[in-house]
C-alpha cells in the first residue's frame, strides 16, 4: 500500500509539550518552531518535529488543516524519526 510521510511540530518548555501542527513538508515545520539548532537528543525545553508515515489511502480522506482527523490518523501512523531543536 502507498503511504504519505506527515510531519508533526511541537515546542516543549520543561517537557509540556505545545502542539504546532501538521505539515506536509519538513521545511514548514522547521518554520514553526521556536528553536532552530539541530541536536540528537533534547530534554527539557526545546522543539521535536516527528516525521511519520500513513496510508495515503486514510490521509486522502481528510485534510491535514484538521486537527481532529490528523490526531486520530496520527494515533495509527508508524513513526519514521524524530528530529529535536534547541537554543
Amino acid at each position: 500500500m502507498k503511504t504519505t510521510t506527515i510531519y508533526r511540530a511541537d515546542d516543549y518548555t520543561n517537557n509540556m509539550g505545545d502542539f504546532l501542527g501538521f505539515f506536509h513538508n519538513l521545511e514548514d515545520a522547521k518554520s514553526e518552531l521556536e528553536f532552530s539548532n539541530e541536536v540528537k537528543r533534547a530534554d527539557g525545553t526545546f522543539s521535536q518535529i516527528t516525521e511519520f508515515t500513513v496510508f495515503t489511502s486514510e490521509f486522502e480522506k481528510g485534510e491535514i488543516e484538521d486537527k481532529e482527523f490528523m490526531m486520530e490518523i496520527w494515533g495509527e501512523s508508524e513513526i519514521v524519526t524524530d528530529y529535536y531543536f534547541t537554543k
